[in-house]
């Protein structure tokens, strides 16, 4: 911990920026470590993830009415992408090694489409995700996404890690906060799933929360802890559909953790105010998407003529 604070007239002070950058590339490093590890697509749903990632960055956001039908949302992608439902060979089966799994060669064509459960998702997690398909291919397309999520969730729990350095007694509740990374955390961040930024995101909105309410008289102290929390709001508004209820329980639970008179100050604050100000155009996009994906194209459950509905561990084929 004496790593991460410098001392001021005897007092211990926080030093957010070589703290986060050293705990964003631990963290960072870890998450990479699991993703090389892990199988491709052994992470839960993650085929689907990539897919409507590669597809995302692509310009295909919405769904488009005649192309939700069968298992899900169909786009075209690179043949690679399209085909990674059959990498789910070795799933729910122990007694089957991950080896069973077809290579995943170079291919930039598009004779395949791709089937992705997550057709009506936020696309702001998958075009980031989806970026190095853009100059790469294969199975080294798939390992970058799975890096360039590894880094943003890295980001985030090294900016909740930062803002725990912030309060006033900070051993304990960084102690408690790295006894809840467990290995299933890292697991899910070295994988191509906006759950792992979700999860992310709410530990930091949650961290940052807290240490704004800890130093209600001292918000000018934290700011990047409230930085950290606008960031986050935005972020969690905009990974998946429920994210903002898991951000409501960690506000609930921040402000059920201090007196009612010391959460009032701090929304008085004008540094609060402002950064709340910066969070709900964020927010409110979140909101608009959640709006838009409920009143997009049904699923209409028949494939058109020409296209072969698949079953879900099998990509769907352009009839010739």
């Amino acid at each position: 911990m004496s790593l991460f604070l410098r001392s001021v007239r005897g007092r211990p002070l926080p030093r957010p920026l070589p703290t986060f950058g050293l705990l964003t590339a631990i963290f960072f490093l870890l998450f990479g470590l699991w993703s090389l590890a892990t199988p491709l697509m052994g992470v839960p749903d993650e085929p689907a993830h990539t897919i409507k990632a590669a597809a995302v960055v692509r310009g295909q956001v919405l769904v488009e009415d005649g192309t939700s039908f069968g298992h899900g949302v169909h786009v075209r992608v690179p043949n690679y992408i399209a085909s990674l439902h059959a990498q789910s060979c070795y799933k729910f089966n122990r007694a089957q090694a991950a080896d069973c799994a077809a290579p995943i060669y170079i291919d930039d064509t598009f004779t395949n489409i791709g089937v992705t459960s997550a057709g009506s998702y936020n696309p702001m997690y998958y075009w980031i995700v989806g970026l190095p398909t853009l100059f790469m291919s294969g199975a080294p397309a798939i390992y970058a996404m799975r890096l360039v999520s590894a880094l943003l969730c890295a980001v985030f729990f090294a900016a909740g890690f930062t803002a725990l350095t912030e309060l006033r007694r900070p051993k304990y509740a960084v102690l408690v906060a790295a006894l809840a990374m467990t290995p299933m955390v890292l697991f899910l961040g070295g994988g191509i799933n906006p759950n792992s930024l979700e999860i992310a995101a709410t530990m930091a909105a949650f961290s940052g929360f807290v240490v704004v309410l800890d130093n209600r008289r001292g918000t000018k102290r934290v700011l990047p802890a409230l930085a950290t929390v606008a960031a986050a709001t935005v972020v969690l508004a905009n990974a998946r559909q429920i994210s903002l209820v898991w951000l409501l329980c960690a506000l609930i639970v921040g402000i059920c953790s201090f007196r009612l008179r010391r959460v009032v100050t701090v929304f008085s604050d004008r540094r609060v105010l402002t950064a709340v100000a910066v969070a709900v155009p964020g927010a409110l996009l979140g909101l608009l998407w959640m709006y838009i994906a409920a009143n997009g194209p049904a699923n209409v459950g028949v494939a058109p003529e020409g296209i072969a509905s698949p079953h879900p561990d099998a990509p769907s084929t352009v009839a010739s």
